[in-house]
């Protein structure tokens, strides 16, 4: 499956339900986003599931998702407990 062909038929699909329009690299920082703050994704594997070569770059890159990821913990774990 060429990549081409992914983000043409993605655009449709976008169209048909009429979403805003958004980049490649939108929806790679969005991935980023809700790999790092993942607790089923091992950073580790996050390089590997964006196309990077290491875990430094993409940690270097996206490093303000990785610091807000304990205060959204934080909060989710305080709406868990009903405080």
């Amino acid at each position: 499956m060429l990549a081409s062909n992914v983000f043409r038929d993605y655009k449709k699909m976008q169209r048909k339900a009429v979403l805003r329009s958004q980049t490649y690299h939108d929806l790679k920082h969005a991935t980023a986003n809700l790999l790092m703050e993942s607790a089923a994704t091992s950073l580790a594997n996050v390089p590997k599931i964006l196309g990077h070569a290491g875990l430094q770059g993409t940690n270097n890159f996206y490093k303000h998702l990785s610091d807000e990821a304990p205060v959204v913990s934080m909060d989710k774990l305080r709406a868990a407990l009903g405080s």
